[in-house]
């Protein structure tokens, strides 16, 4: 196994999921900004042109009419809550069950909430709520160094299908499968895995989070089967 292969991997996708909400949340009040400073330029844009040459007397006029105030309060409120949430970001050490929920949801995973709270509890080993890398790194190689099938293994089922999705499009192939395996497994053992669980359809089809998903939960268990021939 290459070792610093695995840790550069755990570190994308750690990163990836850290704050994940917390980024989505910014991402929708950059859009709704943008939305308000047009509404507030489209108000100006309306006023006479000799107003023009007196700007913040027409602004001004223009928050008396209760048409700049409005758009200006607004835009200040959603500024302030960006500002506070990018504070919150700094301040993320770990993987929140937020952060699990929201990228879940967006993969089209929509786990419920007691099952994603049980995620996060199979890797909070310090019961802070949270997913730290070390835990996050910990969880891992327990799970790649179960040879019985006893860890429990959701949070390492997401863990590894991102590792595979090298640009984060919640979408990956057979072949990167293989490609991204290949490294830390013996082949012939890879080959049985992956016949096992995907079949021998094409190495280009495309696999959702929820199709791996549901694939690794059914047959996973048959892959420790000792009495199982290669396929």
């Amino acid at each position: 196994m290459d070792t610093a292969l695995v840790d550069a991997d755990l570190q994308r996708v750690f990163r990836f999921l850290n704050g994940y909400a917390i980024r989505a949340r910014l991402r929708r009040l950059e859009n709704l900004l943008q939305s308000k400073l047009q509404q507030l330029a489209d108000a100006t844009s309306h006023v006479p042109a000799a107003w023009s040459h007196f700007p913040n007397d027409a602004f001004e006029l223009l928050e008396l009419l209760g048409e700049g105030e409005t758009v200006q309060a607004s835009i200040d409120a959603v500024r302030q809550e960006m500002s506070n949430l990018k504070l919150e970001l700094d301040k993320s050490c770990g993987i929140s069950f937020n952060d699990l929920m929201t990228a879940l949801r967006d993969m089209n995973m929509p786990l419920s909430k007691a099952e994603v709270e049980h995620m996060i509890w199979e890797v909070d080993e310090d019961l802070d709520g949270c997913a730290s890398f070390d835990e996050c790194k910990a969880m891992f190689m327990r799970c790649i160094g179960d040879t019985q099938g006893v860890e429990p293994t959701q949070f390492y089922h997401v863990f590894q299908f991102l590792i595979y999705d090298q640009n984060f499009n919640f979408a990956v192939t057979v072949g990167e499968l293989a490609q991204r395996s290949l490294v830390r497994h013996n082949e012939g053992l890879l080959n049985r895995q992956l016949s096992l669980l995907f079949g021998k359809g094409e190495s280009e089809s495309l696999i959702s989070l929820a199709t791996y998903w549901n694939v690794v939960n059914t047959n996973m268990p048959r892959l420790f089967d000792p009495n199982l021939t290669k396929l």
